[in-house]
């Protein structure tokens, strides 16, 4: 059964969507609760699956990163043997960050890595 949030709930998920680092004082203060309301309701929402985890958002170029490329594969061979042949060849290609697939169409993004390209 899904949880039914109200409005401070999806005030805090707001918040930890921009900021996941963001303090719980400063959290509390932003969605108009106590420090101990807020935490107990932020780890009520963990508890129950609504938070699942918190990230970081790093910069591509202060990583070696550049390009990043989003890139759309139809299919004209609609097997699962072409489905897993294709998935195996992506799989070895550590540029490929993320895979999307519906149907015989998927969307891949990939990332350069900052290195020298032939000329």
């Amino acid at each position: 059964m899904e949880k039914e949030l109200d409005r401070i709930d999806r005030k805090i998920l707001t918040e930890l969507q921009c900021y996941a680092s963001l303090p719980i004082a400063v959290l509390a203060g932003r969605v108009g609760l106590s420090q101990t309301r807020c935490w107990k309701r932020v780890q009520k929402l963990e508890a129950s699956g609504v938070i699942i985890g918190r990230v970081a958002v790093v910069d591509a170029r202060k990583v070696g990163l550049g390009l990043t490329v989003l890139c759309e594969v139809e299919a004209m061979d609609h097997t699962v043997a072409w489905r897993d042949k294709f998935l195996k060849a992506v799989e070895g290609f550590p540029e490929v960050i993320d895979l999307k697939g519906v149907r015989s169409r998927f969307v891949m993004e990939a990332v350069h890595r900052k290195r020298s390209l032939p000329l």
